[in-house]
């Protein structure tokens, strides 16, 4: 998955499983002609940071 999304953030993993019933418990192994659906997952919007020491 990081090569696909480019990202270690355990939220794309979390999204892939829920798209993917059944794939955790494959534990890892995939069989040839099995289907992983990798939706598209949009980045949170960006917030401005606050300083306290402004």
């Amino acid at each position: 998955m990081t090569a696909h999304y480019g990202s270690r953030d355990a939220r794309e993993l979390e999204i892939v499983l829920e798209a993917n019933p059944g794939l955790a418990s494959k534990a890892g192994y995939l069989s040839a002609g099995d289907i992983v659906l990798l939706p598209v997952i949009v980045a949170p919007a960006v917030t401005g940071t606050v300083s306290l020491w402004d």
